[in-house]
């Protein structure tokens, strides 16, 4: 019968369609997603203005390295 022809082959381009759409947000998520090493240890938020430690290397946001540093003098990664 025609109908469900019709039909069958409407379900199969709706499956291939929701394919896509699936492979189209993992691709998304996978370009949207930051990589570690752009978020600083202290915030976990992307950074802006990052600073190196010149003693370990490590980088850090800033404003948060400097907040930090008013009350610690060691790495906050390497407590050193």
């Amino acid at each position: 019968d025609e109908t469900v022809e019709c039909l069958g082959e409407l379900a199969r381009d709706l499956q291939a369609v929701l394919a896509l759409v699936s492979q189209a947000k993992a691709e998304k998520e996978r370009l949207l997603s930051v990589p570690d090493s752009f978020r600083c240890p202290i915030t976990q938020e992307v950074m802006t203005d990052p600073v190196m430690v010149a003693e370990t290397g490590h980088t850090y946001e800033r404003a948060a390295i400097l907040r930090w540093l008013q009350t610690n003098s060691t790495d906050p990664k390497t407590n050193v």
